[in-house]
This record gives C-alpha cells, structure tokens and sequence, in this order.
C-alpha cells in the first residue's frame, strides 16, 4: 500500500510524499500486455489521494530508493499523470527507476499549465516496463514528493492555459483548508 506523508508550506501550500514500491504496481491496474501498471496515489489506507478543485501542481520530486527489477526487465520508468486527463505524463515525463540508485539520480522540476485544474482529480503513477510483465518483478522503491498549491471553489473565469475552457465560469471562493 503506497503511503503518504503531509508537510505543510504555508497557508494553503502543501508538500506530500507518496513512498511506491513494486508490489503497488503488481496490484495496480494493468493494461493487456501486462507490461504497463497505473495505481492512483493514495493515503496509507489506500484512499486516493483527490487533487481539490482548482488546485496546482507547481513541481514535483522522483526519487527510488531501491531499483525496479526482477525476472528479465531490461528498463523501467515511472511518470506522474491524471485520471481525469486520461494521460500517463499530466505532470512529469518518464523517469528511468531501472538505473542504478544514487544520490543525484533523481527528477524533479515544475509543472507545466495541464496542471492547474477546474475539476477534481486523481494523481496517477505508472510504471512502464520493458522486456517483462509487471507480476515478474521483485524488487523497487520510489518517492514521490508533489508541490501543491491547495485551492477550492474558485471563483471567476477560467483563463487560458491553467486547465480550464478560456472565459467558463468557475463558482465558489476560499482557500483549501491544511
């Protein structure tokens, strides 16, 4: 079960870590050909993780502990998308977590406008491997760390390029309570 650690930023400001391990993906969701898995992010009692209404992803932070491996996997990469976007790579591209672990080895970086939201959404992590299925694998440890700024009920119109339809009406005011 992926778990999830809180560290608030400032009024509204969040940083949280998810900690994946492989055995996350081999219970995720898996496409055909078993060599793709998605699991949502989630809390320590595996409830998703849902992004507020209006809320931003301004960066984020991958880092593995423990390579992913096993069986004959020769690459394996995770990125961070959205359920409501339908897309593996909303908020980061892939990140090779085959490597070997090492202190630099790392991605990191800020979020581009997909990230900003008018509707709630569930944060994704998928693992795509090559050369095997995800069942055959038996070791990997990845964290997570996601920059959010936390917002609800927004009020105005949506501008372009954080998300929204140019000029549609968003209801609602305030910040989201942490």
């Amino acid at each position: 079960m992926n778990s999830t650690q809180i560290q608030t930023m400032g009024p509204g400001l969040i940083c949280m870590r998810f900690d994946l391990t492989y055995q996350d993906f081999q219970a995720g969701t898996l496409t055909s050909t078993n060599h793709i898995s998605t699991v949502k992010l989630s809390d320590a009692s595996g409830n998703a993780f849902p992004l507020a209404l209006g809320s931003l992803i301004f960066g984020y932070r991958m880092k593995h502990a423990t390579a992913f491996g096993g069986g004959s996997v020769s690459a394996a990469t995770v990125s961070i998308g959205s359920s409501a976007a339908s897309s593996a790579t909303t908020f980061a591209a892939a990140f090779d977590v085959h490597q070997a672990v090492a202190d630099a080895t790392f991605a990191a970086g800020a979020t581009a406008a997909p990230a900003g939201t008018y509707a709630a959404d569930t944060i994704t992590a998928t693992l795509t491997l090559t050369s095997d299925v995800v069942a055959n694998m038996t070791a990997g440890e990845l964290y997570i760390d996601l920059f959010i700024s936390l917002w609800d009920n927004m009020v105005g119109t949506a501008p372009v390029g954080c998300g929204g339809t140019a000029g549609a009406p968003v209801t609602g005011s305030g910040f989201y309570g942490v």
